[in-house]
């Protein structure tokens, strides 16, 4: 699958089209995440950090109100959530975590049952718009959280990323499991991870967090796509595709382990230990550095 706006490298090698296989895993995902808001037990059992369940379930009804209103290249009817809107598009990434907290207060209603229905009317307004506008390009860009430039495609994806972290969240706070399948964890990497990091804003991000640190070249190779490189430097981030010189860390994965290690549900460790990542390379134990420069706001 190519960049989805025509400026990234290419991962894919799956035979749908990016646009159809994101919108039937969304389908998908949505049907499941419903049936597990749907039976949540304790809205007030505490799902991932501070958040309850019911906290929890609020900030994804927000999610889906956002990516929405972006993939349709849209938005919101006036009031709180344009205003959430206007402030999301012109944030900067460092202020990610007050966009959270906004999302709290947008969303006032806790009960899962509730915003289960809410996710699921805007999921469905989103798809229908996507499937009528299927003609479109791959190269039809939108601009999303912090201005960063991408495509309704790669947009579906990290709303797609958004409910199979948070799912796995809450179910795991109910003592059940979410699990995440590995198409819809690619298409996060293929079509929206690559372009964003090709944002200036996250490349002066990325390398604000690099500081001094000298190059990082990093190798990912996910079960089911082509390796690509991305090389952190002084005062810039790069993506090679050609992979002509040996990367520092190299890392082999299955797509829904590497989302979670990004998303910091689960160390590295663990599924190294499980060979569901492996870490080999030239210097291997620049691992630490890596991850601190991919934490991904969830």
């Amino acid at each position: 699958m190519g960049s989805s706006n025509g400026k990234g490298p290419s991962l894919t090698t799956v035979a749908a089209s990016p646009r159809a296989l994101a919108l039937s895993s969304l389908q998908e995902t949505v049907s499941r995440l419903s049936q597990l808001l749907g039976t949540v037990a304790d809205p007030g059992r505490r799902a991932v950090g501070r958040w309850s369940i019911g906290e929890t379930a609020a900030h994804l009804t927000a999610v889906t109100v956002l990516d929405s209103s972006w993939a349709r290249g849209g938005r919101p009817e006036p009031g709180p959530w344009r205003d959430l809107f206007d402030r999301a598009s012109t944030t900067t990434l460092g202020q990610v975590s007050e966009i959270n907290a906004l999302t709290m207060v947008c969303e006032p209603e806790r009960d899962p049952r509730i915003l289960a229905s809410r996710i699921e009317q805007e999921a469905d307004r989103l798809m229908e718009a996507l499937a009528a506008d299927a003609s479109a390009g791959a190269g039809d860009g939108v601009s999303w959280l912090a201005g960063i430039e991408t495509s309704p495609t790669g947009v579906v994806a990290h709303l797609l990323s958004e409910m199979l972290v948070h799912g796995m969240d809450i179910a795991r706070a109910e003592g059940r499991s979410f699990p995440i399948p590995a198409a819809p964890a690619r298409l996060f990497f293929e079509t929206f991870f690559l372009d964003a990091l090709q944002s200036p804003a996250v490349s002066r991000f990325a390398t604000e967090r690099n500081g001094d640190g000298g190059e990082l070249r990093w190798e990912l190779r996910l079960r089911g796509t082509q390796p690509v490189q991305l090389v952190f430097g002084r005062g810039q981030l790069a993506v090679d595709r050609t992979a002509a010189k040996a990367p520092d860390v190299r890392i082999s994965a299955d797509p829904g382990v590497m989302l979670l290690v990004m998303f910091r549900r689960i160390s590295p460790l663990v599924p190294v230990l499980r060979r569901r990542l492996v870490v080999s390379g030239r210097r291997p134990w620049k691992l630490r550095r890596l991850m601190r420069l991919l934490q991904m706001p969830a």
